[in-house]
């Protein structure tokens, strides 16, 4: 994580929250951190200021774009990140799972806070919604969005918003107002060292056909069995689909 970009010290890395307060991850380095996957595995460090102009428009200073890059990690396992957090677009953004868009959600263990980061080829962005106050009364800074959900009923006596719930009301309008204005880029193309294998649902091995694709690094995570020689314990017996008989043609008359 501190390769990625990530200054904050991880006490306890099974469970780092994203919050506004003290000992956390600030939603900055989080965001930096998702970039490097989008970056080819540089990392960037942020910059809140890109140029500076004077009255005219005449640029007096401009950020390199270039500089401060970091080769963090592999373009490889950059790529094979961005096809994994394409999964939580698809299941929760609807039709922005069609086009070139990874991400992540989150919700804190007590409720009080919900994130959704996620990118694109062109821009990364992440949206956060915190409770202000964590105590009894648990005051919501969004209980007005949280209107279409019902109460939690676990903490606090308002309303919760899940980090998919983020995601959907408060990422997603936010990326398709900008991509109104703005072309969508390609989909991402796939480094060398990545390759594309066909797997079973039964136990992840191959198969020549019938399975669904999913992508390895090479030589790295790919099935070295086939399909139904890896059972987990209690699973019945691998039994591949019957195939289907092709209707006959009925004569025409």
């Amino acid at each position: 994580m501190h390769n990625l970009g990530v200054t904050a010290p991880i006490e306890n890395p099974d469970g780092v929250a994203t919050t506004l307060g003290h000992d956390a991850l600030s939603m900055s380095e989080h965001l930096a951190a998702y970039s490097a996957f989008d970056n080819g595995g540089y990392r960037v460090s942020p910059r809140t200021v890109l140029r500076v102009t004077d009255a005219s428009g005449k640029v007096l200073e401009a950020l390199d774009a270039n500089a401060g890059r970091v080769q963090v990690i592999s373009p490889e396992l950059g790529y094979t990140m961005t096809d994994l957090l394409r999964g939580p677009v698809k299941l929760y953004l609807g039709d922005l799972g069609r086009r070139p868009v990874a991400g992540k959600s989150g919700t804190t263990e007590a409720y009080t806070g919900s994130i959704f980061i996620g990118y694109t080829p062109d821009i990364a962005v992440a949206a956060s919604l915190m409770h202000i106050d964590a105590g009894p009364k648990c005051n919501s800074g969004y209980a007005n969005l949280a209107t279409n959900f019902p109460p939690s009923g676990w903490q606090c006596p308002t309303s919760v918003l899940f980090g998919e719930n983020v995601g959907t009301s408060v990422w997603k309008p936010f990326v398709v107002d900008y991509y109104s204005s703005h072309p969508w880029p390609a989909m991402w193309s796939p480094p060398a060292g990545v390759v594309t294998r066909q797997v079973c649902a039964y136990d992840g091995g191959y198969v020549s056909s019938g399975g669904y694709n999913e992508i390895f690094l090479k030589g790295v995570g790919e099935p070295r069995f086939p399909c139904g020689a890896n059972p987990y314990p209690g699973q019945k017996p691998y039994a591949p689909a019957a195939p289907v008989a092709s209707p006959s043609p009925t004569p025409a008359h």
